[in-house]
């Protein structure tokens, strides 16, 4: 089928497959737009209008495009959705998640199908999904399964900060090797969302200067890819042009005009107690005697929404105390952890928009949020308490208020603190004297109040759509009614020229945090877990040693700015003033400084197994890091919320902090279980635990994987079916999966059991990749006993190279691309590092009658992987791609003659795992053995003599970092990360190829052979 403009509407119709599923005329007027080939600078579409259906637009306007030039395409492979809030429901991952599904399962001749083969067309892969959906989370480090793919049509749902950070070089959470992938991937072939852009414009404006810099104006020879930015806002700034908006035929759809005129009428009421320091308190009372009243006339759901996080716990707790037998309460702060998040979203899901009689419990329902359900939550409640703020904020709260225009006795109301009551007079003063009468709202909440009792009727204002649309079209200038807007500061090259190099990295390093949110706006963030198995102090050097058995993955993370968390590290009793936006203003810091903070040394950096910290000071933290704590250090309700958890390690109800098997399955697709004596404790009355006890008491005790095995299957019998740790016992103990284990060192007796193979539920999305690290150097399939060698691996990164070359507008880059790809692993032939590849040593290595690029015994822990470097003798550091450098230097046979793709076949193999961005890593390496290579009867080989001779690739004249300006100049900053990550996951693309092939070649080592038996 031809895909045209005229068949949005049959998509539309089957992807919902609703007979009466017909798309708004908006969303049809917009999709021929697009399909046309431009987007409008802004989206002004008000709450409950479908905005969400510009996901449906992009998918199949890329599609319909799909077999134009990419400079032709305005939708890019990588769709990103961006909201600034931390979101407690995203209802765009949850529609991007059904669009990816029902594409899957399309009929080959309906139009859907011609949608789903399009997009397999643009992916050149035709095992891999039509449509990927990820979204972009912190707390998540080594884990990019949305950048696995540089052709794959990808719905990316995610906040500023993740998108922000990655585009400019410094992804929070990101380790340096992965940062120029990520930033390429979301600066090239990508269309970008911007929701409530109106609470966005630094971010707008950064993105509008990286547009810039991508140009003819900053690059020689720029990479001409798709990169669009579409604002969505129901307030757009006045000096916006291109404006999409509802029109005549919108407002009289029956559905849209039922939400649209839906009358909600709201009352005014004002907190004359609440002042000073009775404030919050007196407040918070009236907020939660208001949720009360208005339960009465058949309203049974009720949201309470704040602009504090300490109101929020404050309401929260009033209404358990009064209403905890009589009613359903639930606290939804943005500082949560994703998987108490998702569980807290069904049960509110389960509740809204329905009565107590079709619920089991019969319950009336309370929710108390901040900021986090103004958008990106498709929740219908019956009434709502709200405390005033901006106009925009309140159009987007009473925006969850009968949203669907449903024929009920809706009611809600406003309630402002008396200090913060002003009149026009004060709010001049205010002004004169530079100050704001509201931190996060400043003079906008004042204003709006004014502004709400001036045209109401009996103390009743009517908060729907269309009534308050006329109502503020009288006012000529609606800048003062809105939540402050700030700029972003002048993007300057010198910025992008730090960013750009990404390891090592520089200093100093400017704050990209200014250019997401803006001078003095915001916070950044660092992302926070709990572990029950942390050693006691005694042994606290091996608490990286104990995570990097079972690394922090991003659903056990709670998201919490970087502030609150030093303050607490200090030991610091501050109320939490800030808001729950992430452009809320930073409160002030307290006189005294961080230097002088000191603190008990309670947490853990985690930076990866290598680069992790004992945090010692709250100096020590960095935006983007994620701590971890021990359970017994307690704080997650300081720092957010867990629901049904107390703040006290001692409770038993703090077993459920530790949640990281749980996690990580999820993040991973590896079931994984960390076997401690409180665990088997758990089992005792299952006698093959006593088998398992005595390997954890006798760290020299040794169980063949077929014992361990069978001990599981034993407890997992009799555990109760519903049990979690029983399904992780059954895939633990399956032959297929492969099982792996590591011992904790120090005192605390622990092993932590993993499948080599990851498991995987849902097969309609694609699977995790590592990032930077050198993890391709190793098969990941558990029943595999071959290795691969280096001339096929080199043959398997050559032919993804092809496939993906010819998905892609570089066809006089293509000779440098091959030239690197055919060189990129030839330093894999020194002879320690087939050693290290065979887990041996290096008579192993000399018997050896090929040479190896992957292997399936490289070690997958810290501990197993020093111990193989001390047995190969291959110094800690070493990089083979800078040795590889070197042999295509020495045999410049395959490399081009022209200067610039010669300089950039050599960059490209160097920088394939993220180094030489500019300097390649500093290695001692005296002893330094004669390497010799042949590939395609081209002979690269250096003596230890020439070794000797030649500068190592760390030094400044070794031409590692003089190409690396030079390719920058030429290509621009993001164009040259854009050409590297093409070489980059064509290798990844090729390694999982090789795991999933049976045609490689078997090993000679009797090392290995013996290891694997």
């Amino acid at each position: 089928m031809n895909l045209q403009a005229k068949h949005f509407d049959a998509f539309f119709k089957e992807l919902w497959h609703k007979e009466n599923c017909t798309p708004f005329p908006w969303q049809s007027r917009l999709a021929e737009q697009v399909c046309g080939g431009k987007w409008p600078e802004i989206i002004d579409l008000p709450t409950a209008s479908g905005k969400t259906a510009c996901l449906d637009i992009a998918v199949f306007a890329l599609a319909m495009q799909a077999d134009r030039k990419p400079s032709e395409r305005t939708v890019g492979r990588r769709i990103f959705f961006v909201v600034n809030r931390r979101i407690i429901v995203d209802e765009a991952y949850e529609r991007a998640v059904e669009i990816a599904r029902k594409l899957r399962e399309a009929a080959p001749r309906s139009v859907l199908g011609a949608v789903a083969e399009a997009l397999r067309n643009l992916s050149g892969d035709a095992d891999a999904p039509p449509l990927d959906v990820a979204v972009l989370r912190g707390g998540i480090y080594r884990d990019n399964r949305w950048a696995r793919s540089i052709a794959q049509p990808t719905i990316i749902t995610s906040t500023i900060d993740q998108v922000g950070s990655r585009l400019l070089f410094r992804g929070y959470g990101v380790s340096e090797a992965a940062r120029p992938l990520h930033a390429a991937l979301v600066a090239h072939d990508s269309l970008l969302l911007l929701d409530e852009a109106h609470i966005s414009q630094p971010f707008a404006q950064t993105l509008d200067a990286v547009r810039r810099y991508r140009g003819e104006k900053w690059a020689d020879q720029p990479i001409h890819m798709p990169f669009h930015v579409v604002q969505m806002t129901a307030t757009p700034g006045g000096d916006a042009k291109d404006v999409f908006h509802l029109n005549r035929d919108d407002r009289k759809h029956p559905i849209l005009k039922g939400r649209l005129k839906a009358a909600k009428p709201v009352s005014l009421i004002c907190a004359d107690k609440a002042k000073n320091d009775k404030a919050l308190g007196e407040l918070a009372k009236v907020m939660a005697d208001q949720a009360k009243k208005l339960l009465a006339d058949g309203r049974e759901t009720v949201a309470v929404i704040v602009n504090r996080v300490a109101t929020a716990r404050k309401v929260y707790e009033l209404l358990r105390a009064s209403q905890k037998d009589q009613a359903e309460i639930h606290l939804a702060i943005g500082r949560m952890r994703p998987l108490d998040r998702d569980d807290l979203t069904a049960a509110i899901q389960a509740r809204v928009g329905k009565s107590h009689k079709e619920c089991e419990d019969g319950k009336p329902l309370f929710v108390v949020a901040t900021q986090c359900l103004e958008v990106g939550a498709d929740f219908d409640f019956d009434a709502m308490v709200s405390e005033c703020a901006s106009l925009d904020a309140l159009r987007q709260r009473f925006g969850r208020f009968n949203r669907k225009g449903r024929a009920i006795e809706a009611q809600g109301c406003v309630v402002i603190a008396k200090e913060q009551v002003k009149s026009a007079k004060d709010l001049k003063a205010l002004e004169k004297a530079g100050e704001l009468a509201d931190p996060i709202y400043g003079n906008a909440l004042a204003r709006m109040w004014n502004r709400l009792q001036s045209i109401a009727k009996n103390e009743t204002v009517d908060f729907g759509v269309t009534a308050m649309e006329k109502a503020m079209r009288e006012v000529k200038n609606l800048a003062p009614l809105l939540a402050p807007r700030v700029d972003a500061p002048v993007m300057f090259p010198a910025y992008v020229d730090v960013w750009a190099q990404t390891n090592p990295t520089p200093a100093p390093d400017p704050d990209v945090a200014l250019f997401l949110h803006g001078p003095q706006r915001g916070e950044p963030e660092v992302q926070v877990c709990w572990r029950a198995d942390l050693p006691g102090a005694a042994d606290r050097d091996t608490w990286a040693q104990v995570v990097s058995l079972c690394p922090p993955s991003s659903p056990e993370c709670m998201p919490v700015p970087i502030g609150v968390v030093r303050a607490w590290l200090g030991r610091k009793d501050e109320e939490d003033k800030r808001g729950d936006m992430l452009d809320a203003a930073t409160p002030e810091a307290s006189e005294e400084t961080a230097s002088d903070r000191s603190m008990p040394c309670v947490a853990l950096a985690w930076r990866g197994p290598s680069e992790s910290r004992l945090v010692n000071s709250p100096d020590d933290i960095r935006p983007g890091d994620t701590l971890v704590l021990p359970v017994k250090a307690g704080g997650w309700s300081v720092f957010g919320h867990i629901p049904y958890v107390p703040d006290d390690p001692t409770d038993p109800l703090a077993d459920r902090i530790d949640i990281a098997e749980r996690a990580f399955h999820q993040s991973h697709g590896r079931a994984i279980l960390r076997l401690t004596p409180s665990r088997l404790a758990a089992w005792s009355h299952v006698d093959a635990v006593s088998v398992l006890q005595a390997w954890l008491d006798d760290p020299e005790k040794d169980l063949s994987d077929a014992e361990i095995c069978r001990a599981l299957q034993q407890i997992a019998g009799a555990l109760p079916a519903e049990s979690p740790d029983a399904d992780t016992l059954r895939l633990l103990a399956d032959k297929k999966q492969g099982l792996t284990w590591e011992r904790y060192l120090g005192r605390e007796k622990g092993v932590v059991l993993m499948t080599r193979r990851r498991v995987v539920a849902d097969k309609s999305f694609l699977l995790a990749m590592d990032d930077g690290q050198d993890d391709t150097s190793r098969i990941a399939r558990a029943d595999r006993t071959e290795m691969v060698s280096l001339k096929k691996h080199t043959a398997h990164v050559d032919q993804a190279l092809c496939d993906m070359l010819s998905l892609l507008p570089i066809a006089p880059l293509e000779e440098a691309l091959c030239a690197a790809a055919c060189c990129h692993d030839l330093g894999k032939a020194d002879e320690r590092f087939q050693a290290l590849l065979l887990n041996s040593d290096l008579s192993d290595a000399w018997a050896q009658k090929a040479l190896w690029a992957k292997s399936t015994q490289m070690p997958m822990t810290l501990a197993q992987r020093s111990a193989a470097y001390r047995r190969s003798t291959l110094p800690l550091g070493f990089r083979h791609e800078m040795l590889s450098v070197q042999l295509a230097e020495a045999a410049a046979g395959l490399l081009p003659k022209d200067g610039i793709l010669h300089d950039l076949a050599l960059h490209l193999i160097a920088s394939h795992h993220g180094r030489a961005r500019p300097f390649a890593p500093v290695v001692q390496d005296a002893d330094l053995p004669s390497v010799d290579v042949n590939v395609d009867d081209i002979r690269f080989s250096l003596t230890h003599e020439q070794r000797k001779d030649i500068a190592p690739p760390h030094r400044l004249d070794s031409g590692i970092a003089e190409r690396f300006w030079t390719l920058t100049r030429r290509f621009g900053w993001w164009g040259l990360a854009y050409l590297e990550a093409i070489l980059r996951l064509a290798d990844q693309r090729a390694s999982q190829r090789e795991d999933e092939d049976e045609n490689t070649t078997p090993s000679q080592s009797s090392a290995a052979r013996e290891a694997i038996a």
